[in-house]
């Protein structure tokens, strides 16, 4: 039996329901880009049967318009996110912060941080700064002493990224489960060949 919705995708009509629209408002707003999220707001059940909702014609032309939206309003490119993520990716804390000497001029364990000089570009790859003031000793050596931390964001995973837009990272999972599979085979065809053998004696 044909469904509703496979009638309507057949028919030259493709008008978008106030409860589509409504789903698609929650698919970019609440549920962050989660189909079945998005459906269960919506009040769908079971909602992981209904995400070929997302394939009707007037859902998916509409979502893709949106998407566009998007991109147009914050300029987004594959050109600036991957030079973004190379910010991250080859960044150093050395970039704004130095180490502290002794009064005989030698390295000591402390880093200096130094924001005075900061451009844009450094500062992207900073993910959170925190400034602590606070009073040390009592009385007359009482001194007011500034914490820093500075936090940034995580290389590893941005090089990780960074290598995928390249396309110098091979997912080897594909590999990796047929080398499985085919010692899996071999070693099943020893045992039956054994089990033969010793049936035959």
């Amino acid at each position: 039996m044909t469904s509703k919705w496979e009638k309507t995708v057949r028919t030259k009509r493709r008008r978008l329901h106030l409860r589509h629209e409504k789903l698609i408002d929650f698919y970019f707003g609440e549920a962050n880009f989660n189909k079945s999220k998005a459906l269960r707001l919506c009040g769908y059940a079971c909602a992981h049967k209904y995400t070929r909702l997302f394939d009707h014609p007037a859902i998916s032309e509409e979502v893709e318009r949106r998407y566009k939206e998007l991109r147009e309003r914050h300029s987004v490119t594959f050109d600036r996110v991957r030079d973004e993520i190379a910010r991250v990716a080859y960044s150093n804390i050395y970039d704004y912060a130095s180490r502290e000497k002794d009064a005989k001029g030698a390295f000591t364990g402390n880093l200096i941080f130094d924001f005075s000089a900061l451009d844009a570009v450094t500062a992207a790859s900073i993910g959170e700064v925190t400034i602590e003031t606070y009073e040390e000793g009592k009385g007359e050596d009482a001194r007011e002493v500034k914490r820093v931390r500075v936090k940034p964001w995580n290389k590893l995973a941005a090089l990780d990224q960074l290598m995928r837009h390249a396309g110098l990272s091979k997912d080897k999972t594909g590999a990796a489960l047929a080398d499985v599979a085919g010692r899996l085979a071999a070693g099943l065809k020893r045992i039956g060949g054994k089990q033969k053998e010793e049936s035959d004696e």
